[in-house]
């Protein structure tokens, strides 16, 4: 699994986060029919996961870009305040509630994913990008 959306090359960089975490561990998550750690997930992120053909997989890319973000904005925030979709053609996208967005000012972000193997065990990385608004860009003369 690797996708990536929303380049943004002109804008200012808000911060960079990443995580790596075993798919194993998201497995038992979803084979209970309540919904796992609601105080984590929206219910269309695990939806959308059990719909998926390798749902644990699903479940901690969503994990991982949560984690991700949280160190982008090097801030504390709501974890069900942004929300990995996850497409089943693979593609993933980023959404961010208004109150991050203006909070931090972030105007585009990228998400890219990838499995990766750690200590012999499938793992999914998340390395997440948030971009300012382009124009909050100033321009400035420099003094002669």
């Amino acid at each position: 699994m690797t996708s990536s959306t929303n380049r943004c090359e002109s804008a200012p960089l808000v911060g960079c986060g990443i995580d790596c975490e075993a798919v194993a561990r998201f497995a038992p998550m979803l084979a209970r029919d309540e919904h796992p750690m609601p105080f984590v997930f929206t219910r269309a992120e695990v939806d959308r996961a059990r719909a998926l053909p390798s749902p644990a997989r699903a479940l901690c890319a969503c994990f991982c870009v949560k984690e991700a973000v949280l160190k982008a904005l090097s801030a504390p925030c709501n974890l069900t305040d942004c929300e990995l979709v996850l497409e089943p053609d693979g593609a993933a996208s980023l959404r961010l509630a208004p109150s991050l967005v203006e909070e931090h000012g972030v105007g585009a972000s990228t998400v890219d994913l990838c499995d990766v193997e750690e200590a012999a065990e499938e793992a999914v990385m998340a390395v997440v990008v948030l971009f300012g608004r382009a124009s909050a860009i100033i321009d400035t003369e420099v003094p002669k």
